[in-house]
């Protein structure tokens, strides 16, 4: 069944909001991705592995907002030569990646 002219004018909103959404989860993935580099670079260290994991983080990580993105990863320490893993959220609780400076990072090994 084709659609008349007056169906499709009242769909291309709809179409181009789901669009826009579409391209802004992308961005914002993009976008926490890039921070998590940055963040581990800045401390010498070179990203091996990251994911968003099926467990999910632990307890103390689930505070956090549907605007911030949690990664399980793995990384290279070249100051210690030894790799590392452990959990980091990225994005502030309110503005997400758009703070670039709101990075906690959880190391296994420095659990209590």
């Amino acid at each position: 069944m084709p659609l008349d002219a007056n169906a499709l004018r009242k769909l291309t909103p709809l179409l181009m909001f789901a669009g826009a959404m579409l391209l802004y989860a992308l961005w914002t993935y993009r976008r926490a991705r890039s921070i998590m580099r940055q963040w581990l670079a800045d401390r010498g260290m070179d990203m091996l592995h990251a994911s968003q994991g099926f467990l999910g983080p632990p307890l103390r990580l689930w505070n956090g907002s549907k605007e911030q993105y949690t990664f399980r990863i793995r990384a290279y320490d070249r100051n210690a030569h030894r790799i590392r893993e452990g959990w980091m959220r990225v994005g502030g609780y309110w503005i997400g990646v758009l703070n670039p400076d709101a990075v906690e990072m959880y190391w296994d090994d420095e659990r209590a």
